[in-house]
């Protein structure tokens, strides 16, 4: 295609067409009569997506109060290596996808340049996958979508031919990514809803509508150490009264727990890669407005300096956050490095996306929510 028709305006006015009418944008495609060289599209999309990435990493170094140089550190290193990797999981897709037409059979051959400008211009409806799990979902259908539409009008072949190797693509990155996605608990803080090593599917856009709430889990950073992630529960909120009793959350006056549940309690620890320890402990039930959770006490093991079980009555001042973790004998928390601003509090946890944890993989709790 010639590349002498391509103007500024020609992105975006392709882009349009992509999401929009994507049967009629690959027939153009197919008798090259399109106003801007898919190729070049391609690596437009994958630098538009880079730099949201990388634009979304930086805010969260700017909430985190790292510092402008920090941020503009993250958003060029965090672009870049998605400028890297998007590309070339578009050619590996388009190999996967061409082999998978020419191994159904007869039909006419078409070169392999074809199947990688379908594979780029899908990217076109990867942006909202940087909205939390909705846009993920909605992106990973629509691409599904153009996928299809498009490899059935450059190949010129059925449906039935082109469906099930789509599916079955975006089913295989979607497994593969898995183990790398949501964040990962590094310690046993927030143990049980959330295991050691366990991954948890994140929500960001919610907390800049309401801003964070009590009972909720989040990403947090610490004051003093930002660029050390926690995932903890806010217990209270600017101008709220807290103390702990004996490892009891006590909230305005209130003790917010202490009904013991019934059954065994333990819990693993892993103290060497495919070494864990179990440990026994006791659980209570603790509710905050309205949403009941369970919290685990372990004095065997407890760290004493970081989970005081101990704290005076204070007020959590304005603009501020308290944070504490479920497995109140072992946590590393607010009662450690005191309330945290609100806006360190970058994002809530959903769902465990990943369930490894030091017993091996736990299955059963794959998309378990976090109470």
């Amino acid at each position: 295609m010639s590349r002498a028709t391509f103007v500024p305006g020609g992105f975006f006015r392709t882009w349009l067409r992509v999401l929009v009418r994507p049967g009629v944008c690959f027939s153009r495609l197919a008798d090259e009569r399109s106003t801007v060289a898919p190729m070049t599209f391609g690596l437009l999309l994958c630098g538009l997506f880079s730099a949201a990435a990388g634009a979304l990493s930086a805010l969260d170094d700017l909430r985190l109060m790292q510092g402008a140089f920090h941020a503009l550190r993250t958003f060029l290193f965090t672009g870049a290596a998605v400028m890297v990797a998007l590309p070339a999981v578009a050619w590996v897709a388009s190999v996967l996808l061409h082999g998978w037409l020419r191994l159904l059979g007869p039909g006419r051959r078409r070169p392999h340049s074809r199947t990688l400008h379908v594979t780029f211009a899908a990217l076109a409806a990867a942006l909202p996958a940087l909205c939390d799990w909705p846009g993920e979902l909605v992106a990973w259908l629509w691409m599904g979508v153009i996928l299809t539409v498009g490899l059935v009008r450059t190949h010129e072949v059925g449906f039935s031919r082109v469906v099930p190797g789509v599916v079955l693509l975006l089913l295989m990155l979607n497994a593969l990514s898995l183990p790398r996605r949501g964040e990962r608990l590094s310690d046993e803080s927030m143990t049980p809803a959330i295991r050691q090593h366990e991954r948890v599917l994140l929500e960001r856009l919610p907390l800049f509508v309401s801003g964070p709430r009590r009972g909720d889990v989040v990403l947090v950073g610490e004051p003093k150490e930002p660029e050390k992630l926690r995932i903890l529960r806010v217990v209270a909120l600017a101008g709220d009264e807290v103390a702990v009793e004996d490892g009891r959350l006590r909230l305005n006056g209130a003790l917010a727990g202490g009904e013991e549940l019934p059954g065994d309690c333990e819990y693993a620890v892993s103290t060497a890669h495919g070494v864990f320890e179990t440990w026994p402990c006791r659980r209570e039930r603790e509710t905050l407005d309205g949403r009941s959770y369970a919290v685990v006490f372990d004095s065997e093991r407890a760290r004493g300096d970081g989970s005081p079980r101990e704290m005076k009555a204070q007020t959590v001042p304005e603009g501020m956050v308290f944070l504490l973790g479920d497995n109140r004998d072992n946590s590393r928390d607010s009662r450690a490095f005191g309330p945290v601003p609100a806006r360190a509090v970058l994002a809530r946890a959903r769902c465990i996306i990943w369930p490894s944890s030091p017993e091996g993989l736990v299955l059963g709790r794959w998309l378990s929510p976090v109470l």
